[in-house]
């Protein structure tokens, strides 16, 4: 790598935010250790530009995201009579109560469900609610419109009152058992599947689950210098607030 565009790519991360707010605490820190001294405010500032500054790294998407991601491989049936599941991951929502998209994670699950469809010819169940505004279509319907946009010919089957990755499998075991699937097909983001599994086993113990993963988000390239570059933070807080939710789950519903 070049040192001007390295020089260039740091210049540039310790400027923008999140990596602006690491140098700002940084110089802060520097302050706070010049005369009059005030030692501990140094020291969590300097702590704190620490902690900001791996959490914005891809490095720190490496090692908060990854495992996650990492957790289950993509798993299908061998015989039976699945269905293809697909999380809501959010929708944008437009001036007409018809305008509603499903956002890129939405967006990417659908697309994978779609790619199962081209070898297999199993239903697919689309779940997630609609806005506090209940004349626009649920996230589950617009996912829908978009499969059909796909020319996606097989069965669709509809989930449109779960709000939370719980109640997506809670709200559902009912259309699952009234349709007799014995496996399902979980497609969500690879983020987001080792608690989606979790609630899916909690919630339909008698159905083999098997994991579909799409849209991982960390590398495994080898690590170069712009991965110690502040660069983002959603990555991470994505990670983040899937460990938060796991460990809300197992304290609200775990045995």
């Amino acid at each position: 790598m070049e040192l001007s565009f390295f020089f260039y790519k740091l210049v540039k991360s310790a400027l923008v935010p999140p990596g602006l707010f690491v140098s700002i605490a940084l110089f802060l820190s520097v302050l706070a250790f010049r005369k009059p001294r005030k030692p501990f405010l140094g020291f969590c500032l300097l702590v704190f530009a620490t902690i900001l500054w791996v959490l914005a790294a891809p490095l720190g998407v490496r090692l908060i995201l990854a495992p996650l991601e990492e957790s289950f491989k993509p798993s299908l049936p061998e015989a039976g009579n699945p269905v293809v599941m697909v999380l809501g991951g959010g929708s944008r929502y437009g001036e007409g109560h018809e305008d509603v998209e499903p956002k890129p994670y939405s967006l990417q699950r659908v697309m994978g469900a779609f790619s199962l469809s081209k070898t297999h010819e199993w239903p697919i169940l689309l779940t997630g609610t609609r806005p506090a505004d209940p004349d626009y279509i649920s996230e589950a319907r617009a996912m829908a419109k978009t499969l059909r946009e796909m020319c996606f010919k097989g069965t669709i089957l509809l989930e449109e009152e779960s709000r939370t990755t719980w109640e997506n499998f809670e709200k559902s075991a009912e259309l699952i058992d009234i349709y007799g699937f014995d496996a399902v097909i979980v497609v969500t983001n690879a983020f987001h599947m080792k608690r989606s599994i979790w609630c899916a086993t909690q919630n339909l113990p008698n159905v083999g689950i098997y994991p579909w993963p799409v849209g991982k988000l960390s590398d495994k390239r080898t690590l170069d210098a712009l991965d110690f570059l502040p660069d983002s933070l959603h990555e991470t807080i994505l990670g983040l607030r899937e460990y938060i939710g796991l460990a809300a789950y197992y304290f609200l519903h775990g045995n």
